[in-house]
């Protein structure tokens, strides 16, 4: 008998245990969505200019970061449809933002200016290449 209480608690424990660590996973994920950049509606990309679309861009590729950041590779984030279509949702708004801006600013969206951090566009796409998510394609990516 003595054995049994003992197994008992042994088995509530775990399960206390493997709840405690479900919710936090959960909360995690919560913050992570929590902390998602808002960003402009694709028909405002025509009125920026070239320190906004930097700017703008820059916040999709952050927003695709964090998301990615919440799964070890890209096969879980594969996995999970509500991530990869926010994912799908960043790459297509990237593809607007690109063909807004050089449709109204051409070659100077190549100018090296203070608000233009072309080098550090090119970093987080190549994080995001690295993981698995080819931004470029826009609407074309394969989740």
């Amino acid at each position: 008998m003595h054995k049994n209480i003992f197994q008992f608690l042994f088995l509530i424990l775990i399960s206390l245990s493997s709840i405690n660590i479900n919710c936090g996973n959960s909360t995690k994920q919560k913050q992570d969505k929590d902390n998602l950049i808002p960003l402009l509606s694709s028909e405002k990309y025509k009125d920026l200019d070239i320190c906004g679309c930097n700017e703008e861009g820059n916040k999709i590729l952050d927003n695709t970061i964090k998301i990615s950041n919440r799964f070890k590779d890209f096969m879980e984030l594969k996995k999970n449809n509500n991530s990869s279509n926010q994912v799908k949702n960043n790459a297509k708004a990237w593809t607007k933002l690109l063909n807004s801006c050089f449709s109204k600013h051409g070659a100077n969206m190549w100018s090296e200016i203070e608000c233009n951090d072309l080098d550090l566009i090119e970093e987080k796409k190549e994080f995001l290449y690295n993981f698995g998510i080819q931004i470029d394609l826009g609407g074309s990516i394969k989740l």
